[in-house]
């Protein structure tokens, strides 16, 4: 609001709204009588005073008569008009109104005023301090109309900045503060649908980029918008129209990641992408449909034809890329957060153009209603088909398309095979040689097997969902020659020349197959029963093993994981673990134990088992399977200088030693059961790497023997490889034998027992000498003896109990280094990947978090080891990683205890976190606050499995305590401060209180 005053003492005098003490009275010492209380006679008038009075930036006036009291109007000036204008609306209330006053001194005064903003505006005219009857007075300023100009309008395309110019349309004299807003809005259906868009506004011809603004301002606005069609911009001043405008934004360049290539036609079976050759056709034609969409999807064809270039490849075994969005529409909401494949697909795309995918010019021809490029290709043999397209040098989002072409009557062969389940096909071997181990490599199979000295043989090729036969017929009777069990190994590959041959391999053997007559059809059966076939990794397999074992659980027991029964373990104490458990657990067969939760109990210790005594009762046994004898015998002989360990050839006689083994190897298999499915179940022992080779069904070597004692493999083995065996005998003293002298490293001084014992390596081998002739098979049966002939028996009832819980067929896939992997988890830690899978909890802090993970860092291997069994039960790591620990590594800040209220404490001012949540917020608090004190939750009867020792009541020298079936390490607040003391304290917590459970 604005307060104008003018008196005789200056015609054109402006004030503002308050004068001064001293200057009313200066005023009313002029007036005289008569003039007092002429406001009420005096008359407003002009076109400035009421109603629609123009457009803002103009000045506009009024007239105010003064009359004497006696109603006779004055002839002569000197009295006092007050103008007050105020603006009514929200945007105008602090308006600064410009307002002069010019008495003419015949009884008449000109006001004049202009605004600088549009709207509603309140008048008060007072004529010596009376206010002019009929006031306040109400006028209107509308808004200018401006005209708004769209550059390049006939070249908008979709993600490009537009400018949208406006001026007013005609001059105001006084400069315009009034707020232009610009709505957008879209036609769709014929109905306008408001968007949002940000934009940005500039002013040319002023300093800043802010109003106020004159005739000659240029405002710019600037903004973007990502979808194509017609739109509307209207601008408005305080909801007032002052501008519309419409315009159309165009499509983009065609984008390579946004647009798509799909099936254009009906003859596609979706659901396999399957094409049918009709028969009696020299072609068929396949039909695809490139949308084309910008890099906002909107649909698009900005590129010449020329800019795409069409690539295709043929090959009779399945083409597979991996590609999430392979045959696959998509969205481009998807396609964003894939940059990363895409970058990988055009890798392997680019791959295969050295690999048959060459550049074709197929059919082409542009629907222009739709945007898109029709293609058509004409294709004749059967085969994988994968088909590429390029725009730009660049591969579209989702190419290759994969198709598979089939022969119409092998389409119908192949349905009734599917129905069938089963497939069957014509094909010869040579009965002299066909089956050779994986090893071998192919190219020498085909070599070797190009004589003409082949003896082949018809044979049937049965392919099912579960196994691979291959039968030879006599008479009315098939007679299996060979079989493969469907696993992840098990692949069929097109080899020789024409690829006529076929070669049927797993990991242990391969089959050569001689003149298949339909190749592709046997290939596409297989591919149909057992999916793609490929080179399995080590987690491939695992998943295979999960899903294989729960089937194999169901059809043998009728339970599922669900409905798990309980097998208690009620050991006495940890000194007698080992002969405890194989006593009880010997009683109960496989199934018992693939359909049991085990529930181990101490009886010595306070522990429930909910997790955690399970896991470590898994640790703890299978290291005193080869630490602790059984009547003075030893199960497993660990080889010296090295920590695996191998059956002892003594160990025939431990009382009851088959019961022992095969229970060993029930446990040895339930443990990686449980791993695979729940959660980490690892043994702490390790095997000698022939052991694993044994259950697998590998080879022995002289590796083998390296591996574990590298001095009977210098010594012995070497020495008699290397040189003649006069000479072997002359250093030995004495002839050397096909025998074997078997010593007991563990044989008392004194007291009963066996030194040593004598096994011959063949029949009546102490009586054959080893020559150079046969020196060869005197190292050969001396490996076979050490690992597997001296203690057969062992490792067959060991095998049997593993296989009672996973058959052999199942876990034959993995490898002996991978069956390693499964028993005793991931060897080798990753402090970043545990680092990376943590979480702390409690009074937490950044300065407590780095301080954990520096003392951790600083630990050695072993003493890391330690760490992680003592947090979690077992110094294994899973075989997912850390990711797959549930519940994950945690690390609880736990506040002190203090048996005397007086004891010292933290006084720490260090924001301190409250939470669980992986981003907290700080929580600005002293760690002993009364009412900052967490709440835990904790009574003496909350049952926790700890492992801990009883500590003094000095809370510095309060030791960590872990909860080992929550995976959780609990460490005292006031061991967070200094770097020795937490060091200090958490190494003693895992090297000396790392066994035992107690209840707090």
């Amino acid at each position: 609001m604005f307060y104008l005053h003018f008196n005789n003492n200056s015609n054109h005098h402006l004030k503002n709204n308050s004068c001064t003490k001293k200057n009313k009275e200066k005023n009313n010492i002029l007036l005289n009588a008569e003039q007092v209380g002429s406001g009420l006679y005096s008359i407003v008038t002009g076109n400035g005073i009421n109603g629609n009075i123009g457009d803002v930036g103009e000045e506009f006036s009024f007239q105010v008569l003064t009359y004497h009291s006696n109603g006779n109007q004055k002839k002569v000036g000197g009295d006092i008009v007050s103008v007050f204008i105020q603006g009514c609306d929200y945007h105008n209330l602090e308006e600064d109104v410009k307002v002069r006053v010019s008495d003419r001194m015949n009884g008449t005064f000109i006001v004049y005023y202009n605004v600088n903003k549009s709207g509603h505006y309140m008048i008060s005219v007072m004529v010596n301090h009376v206010s002019v009857v009929g006031g306040p007075f109400k006028v209107n300023v509308s808004p200018l109309n401006y005209n708004v100009d769209i550059l390049d309008k006939h070249t908008l395309v979709a993600g490009q900045d537009i400018v949208c110019q406006i001026q007013p349309k005609k001059t105001s004299i006084h400069p315009i503060n009034d707020r232009i807003d610009i709505q957008l809005f879209i036609k769709e259906g014929g109905v306008l649908k408001k968007t949002v868009s940000e934009i940005t506004t500039h002013i040319t011809g002023v300093e800043s980029s802010t109003y106020p603004t004159t005739t000659e301002t240029t405002i710019q606005k600037i903004f973007k918008l990502l979808k194509t069609g017609e739109y509307i911009i209207e601008g408005t001043i305080v909801g007032v129209p002052i501008f519309q405008k419409s315009f159309t934004i165009n499509s983009g360049p065609v984008s390579s990641k946004y647009s798509h290539l799909v099936w254009d036609g009906k003859e596609l079976i979706s659901e396999n992408k399957l094409f049918i050759l009709k028969n009696n056709t020299p072609y068929s034609e396949f039909k695809f449909l490139i949308e084309t969409k910008d890099k906002y999807g909107n649909i698009a064809l900005g590129s010449d034809l020329k800019d795409f270039k069409y690539y295709l490849k043929r090959s009779l075994t399945p083409i597979m890329i991996n590609n999430n969005n392979n045959n696959n529409n998509g969205n481009s909401n998807s396609l964003d957060n894939n940059i990363d494949l895409q970058q990988q697909q055009q890798n392997q795309i680019n791959n295969n153009l050295n690999n048959g995918l060459k550049e074709i010019q197929p059919e082409i021809h542009i629907d222009y209603e739709s945007k898109n490029i029709k293609i058509k290709l004409n294709i004749k043999k059967e085969g994988w088909y994968c088909f590429c397209v390029k725009v730009n040098d660049q591969f579209i989002s989702n190419s290759p398309f994969v198709i598979v072409t089939i022969k119409e009557n092998d389409f119908q062969n192949l349905s009734n095979s599917y129905s069938l389940s089963k497939a069957t096909f014509h094909c010869q071997i040579d009965k002299n040689n066909y089956i050779f181990d994986n090893s071998s490599n192919t190219q020498n199979i085909l070599n070797n097997n190009n004589s003409n000295n082949k003896r082949l043989s018809n044979i049937i090729l049965s392919i099912s969902k579960k196994k691979i036969e291959i039968l030879e017929s006599y008479y009315f009777i098939n007679i299996g020659l060979f079989e493969f069990n469907i696993n992840p190994t098990v692949q069929i590959q097109l080899v020789g020349e024409n690829n006529s041959n076929l070669i049927i391999k797993d990991n242990k053997s391969k089959v050569l197959l001689y003149n298949c007559p339909n190749q592709f059809l046997i290939i596409l059966t297989s591919y149909y029963f057992m999916g793609f076939q490929s080179e399995p990794t080590f987690d491939s397999k695992i998943k295979w093993l999960k899903s294989s074992i729960t089937a194999h659980t169901a059809s043998k027991s009728g339970l599922s994981r669900n409905k798990m029964n309980t097998l208690k373990i009620n050991i006495s104490s940890r000194d007698n673990i080992l002969e405890e458990s194989l006593s009880i657990l010997k009683a109960y067969d496989g199934k018992d134990l693939v359909t049991s939760r085990l529930i181990v109990k101490f009886n010595d210790e306070e522990g429930v088992d909910i997790g955690g005594i399970s896991k470590e009762w898994y640790s703890k046994l299978s290291e005193e399977i080869g630490k602790k004898p059984i009547q003075g015998y030893y199960l497993f002989d660990q080889y010296p200088g090295s920590h695996v360990y191998h059956p002892s050839p003594l160990s025939n006689l431990v009382p009851d030693f088959k019961s022992c083994f095969k229970t060993l190897g029930k446990i040895t298999a339930k443990s990686v059961y449980d791993s695979v499915l729940k959660a980490d179940r690892h043994l702490s022992i390790k095997f000698a790497p022939a052991f694993y080779k044994l259950i697998v069904d590998e080879p022995l070597s002289l590796d083998d023997i390296q591996q574990v004692d590298p001095q009977l493999y210098k010594n012995k083995i070497e020495f008699i490889t290397n040189n003649p065996m006069d000479y072997v005998n002359e250093i030995l003293g004495e002839p050397l034998y096909f025998s074997r002298e078997i010593y007991n490293p563990n044989h008392p001084n004194t007291g009963g027992g066996m030194s040593f014992k004598t096994v011959n390596l063949k029949p009546f081998g102490n009586l054959i000498k080893v020559t150079d002739e046969n020196k060869q098979e005197y190292i050969d049966l001396l490996v076979q003896n050490i690992f597997y002939t001296s203690i057969k028996v062992q490792v067959d009832e060991f095998k049997e109990g593993f296989y009672s819980i996973i058959p052999q067929n199942i876990i034959s896939i993995f490898n002996s280094k991978e069956l390693e992997m499964l028993i005793c988890g991931r060897d080798i830690i990753n402090f970043d990947d545990l680092r990376l899978h943590s979480i702390f909890t409690g009074l937490f802090n950044d300065d407590i978090i780095s301080l954990f993970w520096e003392v951790v860092n600083e630990f050695n291997e072993l003493e890391k080891k330690l760490l992680l069994k003592f947090v979690t039960g077992s110094s294994a790591v899973p075989l997912g990683g850390f990711y797959q620990l549930c519940p994950h590594f945690t690390i609880n800040i736990i506040p002190n205890i203090n048996n005397n209220s007086n004891s010292s404490g933290s006084n720490s001012s260090t924001p301190l976190l409250m939470s669980t949540s992986p981003n907290p917020s700080p929580i600005p608090s002293e760690p002993n606050s009364k009412n900052n004190s967490p709440n835990l939750n904790i009574s003496e009867n909350t049952k926790f499995n700890k492992q801990s020792i009883l500590c003094p009541t000095n809370t510095e020298n309060r030791l960590p305590i872990s909860h080992t079936c929550f995976n959780r390490l609990d460490i005292p607040f006031n061991n967070c401060f200094n770097k020795n003391i937490l060091y200090r304290n958490l190494k003693l917590a895992i090297t000396e209180a790392s066994e035992g459970f107690s209840l707090i």
